[in-house]
């Protein structure tokens, strides 16, 4: 395996077009008068940016460890930010997870607020694969900000919530909660680069190439860990999830359940750039999380709405991802990226069909619904398929992450191990108890004259499925595309405790290339 820093794709730059193509159709979407001209713009620039994603994977080499497809311009030179753009084995199957899921929901829910919705749906896509693709950590944050304007406004525009404004600014001071100690962290982080390389730069490898001192590390690991523990959310920092998922319109729940921002910055920042105050306080965060997995799964089985079961199934899920982590395992790493990706299917499956039986009923209340089977099996067939994936049952796409994450779990200590298995097991337990209340039994009145899945509904659904199931019957095929990139950046942390720790440990090529690109950058 030969390992770069970066590998450059001259030509077509796949991820610049990928990432403003849904801006640029936003922009038409909004201008052009006719609405059904409008609704085809904003459908169009959604897919263009899925095939995209899609040409960006096939082209993917993963045979090597570091950025690929890398654009990089200056942007603000004095302040050290760059466009740099690429995707790694951490980041490249994000991107058409996050695409394909914004095309299904633009298809499904068409009359879901209008122009408006669609617009702001656009820049949020654009936004979304900004964060995944940015290889400057002020180019993610620029990104990571721009996302909170149109999730404020399509929470104020289709919000369920009795005063949707409200809802909206709640939402909106939340996240800023989480935004203002990451920038607080990066900025730090940059600074200290400084003085040690004599270069003021944000590329995340010269951040996480440069160290940190002791105590700057330590500053700079605390406002990280809780900006984007609060954007995962990971426990403690969960309670404005179940609020802002019961008062979201559809394409926000998914978004916030099935994209998981918050936990892909524990992968690119918190580690990378604090791997010995990463180390130090791994046993404490890990403990948490594997709490964290029961705590849910335990109110989860008392949940009798399906909105309210989605957010602590995912706040388990995210307690599983964190551990997995933070453990510190290549395994851990792999099975969290894989968890990561079925939560943008299976998770966000789950949320669509949850908006689908709202459309139909009205309500997502458990106790309102029975005997679904009999009058929608389709919608059942996604609902039954996408609960598996969700629980990690063999054979679909959730088995290999959640294997593979409990594995890096057990690594960091049996204990946590037996911990989080029994919030895994409780999974099976509030799936198949929702599901036998609101599938099968008798057909309630208000149950007997809806409708199953048709048209664009059913082309969607039958696309979740097949991606839950080819994914689960050939795990090996996203699994295979992390292993270089999560090889190298454990190893890279290790290197850098050990050194810390005043170690020499033997260097990888990629470390070795790596410290040779800040010398010339240096001088």
């Amino acid at each position: 395996m030969q390992d770069l820093t970066f590998l450059e794709t001259p030509g077509f730059p796949i991820l610049s077009f990928m990432i403003f193509l849904p801006l640029l159709t936003a922009i038409l979407s909004a201008v052009t008068p006719n609405p059904r001209t409008a609704r085809l713009w904003a459908v169009t620039g959604a897919s263009l940016s899925a095939l995209l994603s899609v040409l960006a994977v096939l082209v993917f080499r993963s045979d090597f460890s570091g950025y690929q497809m890398l654009e990089r311009v200056a942007w603000l030179p004095g302040l050290g930010v760059d466009y740099a753009v690429g995707v790694d084995g951490i980041s490249i199957l994000f991107l058409p997870m996050t695409a394909f899921l914004f095309v299904a929901l633009m298809l499904c829910f068409p009359k879901g607020g209008g122009r408006w919705v669609n617009v702001n749906l656009l820049v949020l896509l654009s936004s979304t694969l900004g964060c995944f693709a940015a290889a400057d950590a002020m180019l993610f944050f620029v990104f990571f900000e721009v996302a909170l304007v149109p999730g404020y406004f399509l929470i104020k525009l289709g919000g369920r919530a009795d005063d949707p404004a409200g809802a909206a600014r709640r939402y909106m001071i939340f996240m800023l909660l989480g935004s203002l100690p990451i920038m607080a962290g990066l900025v730090l982080a940059g600074g200290s680069a400084e003085e040690t390389t004599g270069v003021l730069s944000f590329n995340i490898d010269h951040l996480a190439a440069a160290g940190l001192p002791q105590g700057t590390e330590l500053v700079v690991f605390a406002f990280l860990v809780f900006g984007f523990g609060l954007k995962a959310p990971a426990l403690p920092l969960h309670l404005w999830l179940g609020s802002s998922v019961a008062s979201a319109p559809v394409s926000i729940m998914a978004w916030l359940l099935g994209v998981k921002l918050g936990t892909y910055g524990f992968l690119r920042f918190v580690l990378p750039l604090t791997p010995d105050a990463s180390l130090s306080f791994a046993p404490w965060i890990i403990g948490l999380e594997v709490v964290a997995v029961v705590y849910a799964g335990l109110i989860a089985l008392t949940r009798c709405d399906l909105r309210s079961l989605l957010v602590f199934s995912s706040i388990g899920h995210v307690g599983l991802m964190t551990a997995a982590v933070f453990s510190g395992t290549e395994d851990g790493w792999r099975g969290a990226i894989l968890m990561m990706l079925n939560a943008g299917i299976a998770t966000a499956a789950l949320a669509i069909c949850v908006g689908f039986i709202e459309r139909r009923l009205g309500t997502s209340d458990l106790r309102a619904m029975g005997g679904l089977i009999a009058k929608a099996p389709r919608l059942t067939a996604v609902v039954f398929v996408s609960g598996l994936a969700l629980i990690g049952v063999p054979g679909t796409s959730g088995f290999a992450g959640e294997i593979l994450s409990l594995k890096g779990v057990f690594e960091a200590g049996w204990a946590f191990g037996l911990i989080a298995v029994t919030g895994v097991l409780l999974g099976a337990g509030y799936f198949f108890t929702a599901y036998q209340r609101g599938f099968l039994g008798p057909v309630p009145g208000r149950v007997v004259g809806i409708g199953d899945l048709r048209g664009p509904e059913a082309l969607v659904g039958a696309g979740m499925i097949l991606a839950v199931v080819v994914l689960g019957l050939f795990p090996s095929l996203p699994e295979g595309m992390t292993r270089a990139s999560v090889a190298a950046e454990i190893q890279r942390q290790t290197v850098r405790v050990a050194e810390k720790n005043g170690k020499t440990p033997e260097l990888t090529n990629a470390v070795e290339m790596e410290r040779a690109n800040m010398s010339e950058d240096a001088s």
